[in-house]
């Protein structure tokens, strides 16, 4: 299993997070790389997850975060976050 490595996904790319707890974790990495490279950290919560709940996708760049379809229909790359390594 790989490790995920923000910043290293260019483009149109979302993780889909089936759990809060996933999602945070998601946020927390892309968080860390968006303050180290001068940038405000995107803002998350478990109370935003329960919008769009396991169908929830954050962007790995940090921009914002939706349900999958939405990302679907406009031809995003998604990833799934049980397909990565999260330790640090």
């Amino acid at each position: 299993m790989k490790k995920f490595k923000a910043g290293s996904y260019k483009g149109n790319v979302v993780m889909s997070c089936d759990t809060p707890n996933k999602a945070l974790k998601c946020c927390e990495v892309i968080n860390k790389k968006r303050v180290k490279e001068g940038f405000k950290p995107m803002f998350f919560s478990k109370k935003a997850w329960f919008k769009y709940r396991e169908l929830t996708c954050i962007e790995t760049n940090g921009g914002g975060f939706s349900d999958y379809s939405f990302y679907s229909r406009r031809g995003f790359s998604i990833l799934n976050f049980d397909d990565f390594s999260w330790e640090a």
